[in-house]
C-alpha cells in the first residue's frame, strides 16, 4: 500500500512543487507527529508523552495553519483519561511540553511586536480576508481592498475597531450567509483532492457496514452475501453520484455519533492521528479560508489510507477480516 500511495503522490505532486513552499517541511513535521504518536500508543510512558508534546509544539513552529492541533489532541486525551487509556501525568506532561516548546518563540514575537502574539503576526490580516462580503461567491483567499469605501470593514464605525468585534458585527450583520460561506470554503478547500473525497466515502461505507452489523446482531439475524454486495455496491453508486465534499462530510458527521453510541466508542479502523490531522484542517478552512494548499501535506495519508480501505472493504464485503 505505501509503495503505490508514494507513486500516486508523486505522479500527482511532481508538476506542483512550485505550489509547495513550506509544504514539504509541514509533511515531515506531520510524518514524525504520527510516528511518535504510535510510539506513545504502543508505550504509554511520561518519556513518549513528553516527545510527543515536544513534536507538536515544533509542527506549530513550522506552520500556524496546525493551529487547532494542540485542542484536538488535548481533547482526545480527555477522552482516553475518561476511559482510563491515559494517565493524568502523562496529560499533563504532554501540555506543558507544548506550552515550553512554543514559549521562546511566543516571548521574542511579543517583543518585536509590542503586543501578544502567539504563534504568527498575520492572524488578523489572514481573518478578515477569509471572512468578507467576497466569501458570498467564493471561498477562497479574498483580501478587502482598501480604498473599497462599500466593504463592511472600511466603513467609519467598524474600521478602528478590534479584530474580534470586526468578525463579530460582520457575523451579526450577514448571519442569514454563514451556510453559505462555510459550503464556499469547503468546496474551495476541499473539492479538488480526490483521495481525500474517496476516503470518507470509504469511511461511510465502514461505518454503514459496522451499524447495520450491529442491529443485525441485536436481532440475530444474518446478512447474506447477495444482500451484503447489493447495499455496498448501492452504496457506492450514491456515494460517485452525490461525491460532493460538503455532502460527504455531512453524511459522515451524522454517522459517526450514531456508531460511537452504539459501539460505545471509537470502532473504526481510520487511525486516530489522521482523524485528527483531517479535523484541524476542516476547522482551519470554516475559520479562515479555503485553500488545497492547506490540505495538500496530508494528501499523502489519505492516498495510503484510500488505498487500504478499497483493499479492506471488499475483503469485508466478501466477507472475511482485513488481516485475513
Amino acid at each position: 500500500s505505501g509503495i503505490l500511495a508514494g507513486a500516486l503522490f508523486i505522479h500527482k505532486y511532481h508538476k506542483l512543487a512550485y505550489e509547495l513552499l513550506t509544504e514539504p517541511l509541514i509533511m515531515f513535521s506531520l510524518l514524525m507527529l504520527t510516528l511518535v504518536y504510535i510510539l506513545h500508543e504502543k508505550r504509554g510512558s511520561i518519556i513518549t508523552s513528553l516527545l510527543l508534546g515536544v513534536v507538536l509544539g515544533l509542527c506549530l513552529l513550522v506552520k500556524g495553519s496546525l493551529i487547532f492541533l494542540p485542542p484536538l489532541f488535548f481533547g482526545y486525551f480527555i477522552y482516553r483519561l475518561i476511559t482510563k487509556k491515559e494517565k493524568v501525568a502523562n496529560v499533563a506532561v504532554f501540555v506543558i511540553a507544548i506550552a515550553v516548546t512554543v514559549l521562546p518563540w511566543s516571548l521574542y514575537a511579543t517583543q518585536k511586536a509590542g503586543k501578544p502574539i502567539i504563534l504568527s503576526t498575520q492572524g488578523n490580516v489572514v481573518m478578515l480576508d477569509g471572512n468578507n462580503e467576497a466569501t458570498f461567491n467564493h471561498g477562497g483567499w479574498r483580501p478587502v481592498s482598501p480604498d473599497n469605501t462599500y466593504a463592511f470593514y472600511n466603513q467609519a464605525e467598524i474600521k478602528d475597531l478590534s479584530l474580534k468585534s470586526k468578525l463579530i458585527l460582520f457575523y451579526v450583520r450577514y448571519y442569514d450567509k454563514i451556510p453559505v460561506i462555510i459550503y464556499n470554503k469547503l468546496v474551495a478547500g476541499f473539492e479538488g483532492l480526490i483521495y481525500i473525497k474517496l476516503t470518507i466515502l470509504l469511511v461511510i461505507l465502514e461505518a454503514l457496514q459496522l451499524i447495520i452489523k450491529y442491529f443485525m446482531e441485536k436481532s440475530d439475524k444474518r446478512i447474506s452475501p447477495v444482500w451484503r454486495w447489493l447495499a455496498f455496491g448501492c452504496a457506492v453508486l450514491l456515494g460517485v453520484a452525490f461525491f460532493k465534499i460538503v455532502i460527504l462530510l455531512s453524511v459522515l458527521f451524522i454517522l459517526l455519533p450514531i456508531l460511537f453510541i452504539v459501539k460505545r466508542g471509537y470502532a473504526m479502523s481510520l487511525p486516530i492521528p489522521f482523524i485528527l490531522l483531517f479535523l484541524n484542517f476542516v476547522i482551519l478552512t470554516i475559520v479562515v479560508f479555503g485553500d488545497p494548499r492547506f490540505v495538500y501535506v496530508i494528501d499523502f495519508l489519505f492516498i495510503l489510507t484510500s488505498i487500504r480501505y478499497m483493499w479492506s472493504t471488499v475483503m469485508t464485503t466478501l466477507g472475511y477480516s482485513y488481516a485475513e
